[in-house]
């Protein structure tokens, strides 16, 4: 009886542990679940719903995938508009082009496909605004503005300074482009070389035949005589020395910026353009009588 006692206790007293532990274990998961349903609610409560500004805001950046998006009607509507109005704006900004580049463009390709027009009316377009200029000075104290100077000036250079301008320079830039082929000097040296010229033998031939051409042209524009070799002498001889001086102050320096910087087909438009107030000078001194 004593073993018998001593087996039964120890089986009561197991069975009271195991109801205490397992009691416990109850106690312990119903206080977890509470604890995550409640972390779960408050999760979900802080979480801010989304607002129409925002969905607003984010069409502007999902603009160009809309299709992919399954929103509402009036979401991809207001979509479909937005690129609708974005792609015609960039076509226009590609297919406009400035009034000064189509104006360029033009005079670019009127300078290589025609090139003694287009230089000789730049050449004389120029010529004769100098010689309005420089008639509006003299008219200021003494002379009267003369319509037919303003043309003499004009078709001599139309027909005569234009061209020659345009051959002479095609013959410097044949020059440069031989230095560089069989001398392979440099851009600063090949510049210099074409200045050189054009300041050696180039100003020697042209201003003479310039003179000569202008009185040819102010006697059959004026109609008051035939063209004489001798005034033409007479104005090389009074008049020669004094324009050749006076040139030496402009052009060997814009020259070199010609040479050097300015494309071949521009570079008697750039020689025109500084030549304007040159011509003033140029205009006063063989215009005179």
């Amino acid at each position: 009886m004593i073993r018998l006692s001593l087996f039964v206790v120890p089986r009561r007293f197991l069975l009271v542990v195991v109801n205490v532990v397992l009691l416990v274990l109850a106690i312990t998961t119903s206080s977890v679940r509470a604890t995550a349903s409640t972390t779960i609610t408050s999760k979900t409560v802080a979480s801010p719903l989304p607002l129409p500004e925002t969905r607003k805001q984010n069409t502007q950046y999902v603009a160009s995938n809309f299709s992919n998006c399954s929103s509402s009607s009036s979401s991809s509507n207001s979509e479909e508009i937005e690129t609708v109005v974005i792609i015609p704006e960039e076509k226009k900004s590609r297919r406009t082009t400035p009034l000064l580049k189509a104006v360029y463009q033009w005079y670019l390709k009127s300078c290589i496909e025609k090139p003694f027009l287009a230089k000789g009316i730049t050449s004389g377009t120029i010529a004769a605004l100098g010689d309005v200029i420089a008639q509006n000075i003299e008219g200021s104290t003494t002379k009267a503005f003369s319509p037919t100077r303003v043309a003499t000036f004009f078709f001599c250079n139309l027909f005569f300074t234009g061209p020659f301008i345009h051959l002479w320079y095609t013959f410097l830039n044949v020059v440069g482009q031989r230095m560089e082929k069989r001398f392979e000097v440099s851009k600063l040296k090949k510049t210099v070389t074409q200045v050189f010229l054009d300041q050696t033998l180039g100003t020697f031939v042209f201003f003479p035949l310039y003179i000569y051409v202008y009185d040819m042209f102010d006697s059959v524009i004026r109609l008051h005589r035939l063209p004489s070799w001798s005034q033409g002498t007479e104005k090389c001889k009074k008049h020669l020395w004094k324009i050749i001086l006076t040139q030496y102050r402009v052009f060997p320096i814009s020259n070199m910026i010609n040479f050097g910087l300015i494309p071949y087909e521009l570079r008697v438009l750039f020689t025109s353009t500084v030549s304007l107030f040159w011509n003033i000078y140029l205009c006063s001194v063989v215009g005179d009588k």
